[in-house]
């Protein structure tokens, strides 16, 4: 069997992935435009979205637990202080010498008749009155019982649960411990009758008991110490779980629940999801506990995470919306100066007839495609023109002021003002005000070396107001170098270099000293400091990376900043822009001084500065 002359044999079938590269780049430059974005927003906000999920709402959750367990402290505490203000009163109770008589006496089986009853309870009413005078508790009821309790005194109102107290061995045991014992009668029943009461017994210092103090009070200071408002529920247990004080009814899961629950633990949670932030006192031994609803603790986070998710889902379904919008703003003008340009091309270029495409920004480059080979020759001539001039803006950008110095001065004259040093604030804002002028100032690349130096000057004045009485320096300019032309900002660098690295390993206190002078036609500037100077292969090791890139006035300063190690790129930036003037004849050099430090000299001559030779 044959095939005629092409006739179809087996067709290839393309590949998933080729088959989608090439639907994909062959559609327009819009749909492109719109599949890109809505990946990149996909992609953003699936981030955003994660990143919320798994740090800010965790964090703002453990921000809320720690705030609510902050209160249940708080509460705790203010228990502990009414407790202790009670505890006040029972031992200066017990340790009253006329208290301790009267007991002395009622337990040797003495009987006071009327008449001493009555004086007795009247000294003990001033004793206690005198006692509770200075606080806010003038509404507890107090009761002193002997020993056997036949004798007994109550001021306020007779409530006592001793006789209750001394029938539960557990209460015996704590009174037997000579500690204030808590008993409470509630027991967490909100509907009865609250009553809580404060006992410590009577010891001599030969641990014989006299009797016993009790202070007995109602809910009123517990309801203020467990007032949080409609937040929660405070729950008061004494050391057995056992519930002392309740701010709402409890049911009988909450009660188990407090029973088998560990003191260890600051936050607990029951199976009903309620969760309960605890506080044990050391002081009291008891426990306090704020319940909360878990749809109540987290409400407010609920609420900001559903108003957070919803926001984004808007916003993204706008900038889809904004994007298709302002798309179709650019493909339209795209579309037409492609024509436009096709066309001028085709007429006055004689550029060839482009096949038709759907990508409109493709179509638009074979359009420049010409023009761009006739334009290169114009660019080429223009980038070398400019590159010149393009590194000149470089190193005089790379030349500015350290940002760090300008917050160090902008907090010196805060510290001057808040100390009312009215002529520091005036003379230091002046003075960086001068400097900022100068920094930033373009309209000379080169300016007399008076100008440099009292730049200069106002930047020591203002190292100086820093350091204080750690740092002196001084600055001497020859009257023949006044009107030295130099370039802009080139001896800034190196009295920055002192304070960066200098006097960072040297104790103060600092000087910096900088001269200028003349020998002969030659001009010099020395820049000495005190600081931790450097050895002889760190000096080295600088002229040997000055003198390997044979520094030009097109010199890649970040390349041989970066191989120099010890000076900064502000250094050979003022190197190279030094070596652009004054070319082969400056020099620059680095000495070790016999007292410690540096010192770094610039040399040049006076012929190629363009001032006057002023005597």
């Amino acid at each position: 069997m044959s095939f005629a002359a092409g006739a179809p044999g087996r067709q290839t079938v393309p590949l998933k992935g080729s088959r989608w590269f090439f639907i994909l780049s062959n559609t327009r430059f819009q749909t492109k435009m719109m599949i890109s974005f809505s990946f990149i927003m996909f992609l953003t906000i699936s981030i955003f979205t994660v990143f919320l999920h798994l740090n800010v709402f965790p964090q703002l959750k453990d921000e809320i637990t720690y705030s609510n367990l902050e209160l249940c402290v708080k509460t705790s505490e203010s228990l502990d202080n009414h407790i202790e203000k009670i505890d006040d009163i029972t031992k200066k109770l017990i340790s009253n010498k006329t208290l301790m008589q009267i007991l002395t006496k009622a337990n040797s089986g003495y009987l006071f008749d009327s008449y001493e009853k009555l004086d007795n309870d009247r000294r003990l009413s001033d004793i206690v009155a005198n006692t509770i005078a200075l606080t806010s508790l003038s509404s507890l009821n107090i009761n002193v019982f002997s020993d056997d309790e036949r004798y007994t005194f109550i001021y306020n109102k007779n409530s006592s649960n001793l006789r209750v107290m001394l029938e539960d061995p557990y209460y015996v045991e704590k009174l037997n411990q000579k500690k204030l014992t808590i008993y409470h009668r509630q027991s967490g029943n909100f509907e009865e009758e609250f009553s809580i009461s404060f006992v410590r017994p009577f010891y001599d210092v030969y641990s014989k008991k006299y009797g016993y103090v009790e202070v007995e009070e109602t809910d009123k200071h517990l309801k203020e110490i467990c007032n949080i408002g409609n937040v929660g529920d405070v729950i008061i247990a004494d050391e057995r779980n056992q519930i002392v004080y309740v701010t709402s009814p409890v049911d009988q899961k909450t009660r188990e629940f407090l029973l088998a629950a560990s003191q260890h633990d600051d936050v607990l949670e029951d199976e009903s999801g309620n969760i309960y932030f605890c506080s044990t006192s050391s002081y009291s031994g008891l426990t306090t506990y704020v319940k909360y609803d878990p749809t109540t603790l987290y409400s407010s986070l609920n609420l900001l995470e559903q108003a957070t998710y919803i926001i984004v889902g808007a916003v993204t379904l706008i900038s889809l919306l904004l994007m298709f919008f302002f798309s179709q703003l650019l493909v339209k003008p795209l579309r037409k100066l492609r024509n436009n340009v096709l066309q001028v091309s085709y007429q006055n270029m004689g550029i060839k007839d482009f096949s038709t495409d759907n990508d409109e920004i493709v179509l638009l480059g074979h359009a420049f495609q010409n023009i761009l080979e006739e334009l290169k020759i114009s660019i080429d001539h223009e980038i070398a023109s400019s590159k010149a001039e393009s590194e000149a803006r470089l190193v005089a950008l790379q030349a500015q002021i350290a940002p760090h110095f300008i917050h160090n001065v902008l907090y010196t004259i805060s510290i001057a003002a808040q100390e009312v040093r009215t002529g520091d604030v005036v003379s230091m804002c002046k003075q960086l005000s001068d400097m900022l002028r100068y920094t930033v100032n373009s309209s000379a690349q080169t300016v007399r070396l008076e100008e440099e130096m009292r730049c200069i000057d106002n930047y020591l004045s203002l190292q100086a107001k820093n350091y204080e009485e750690f740092f002196e320096y001084e600055v001497s300019l020859n009257q023949r170098t006044k009107d030295l032309l130099i370039p802009r900002l080139s001896l800034q660098p190196f009295v920055e270099n002192i304070f960066q690295h200098a006097f960072k390993a040297s104790k103060p206190p600092y000087r910096i000293l900088i001269l200028t002078a003349v020998d002969g036609d030659t001009w010099s500037i020395s820049i000495s400091d005190n600081g931790s100077g450097m050895s002889a292969e760190q000096i080295e090791k600088i002229y040997e990376t000055v003198d390997q890139r044979k520094i030009s006035p097109r010199c890649a300063a970040e390349e041989t900043a970066a191989k120099a190690g010890m000076c900064g790129m502000g250094i050979i930036n003022s190197i190279c822009r030094l070596k652009m003037i004054y070319g082969d004849d400056f020099n620059f050099s680095i000495f070790i001084n016999e007292t410690g430090g540096t010192t770094v000299r610039l040399e040049g001559p006076f012929q190629k500065t363009g001032c006057a030779d002023m005597e």
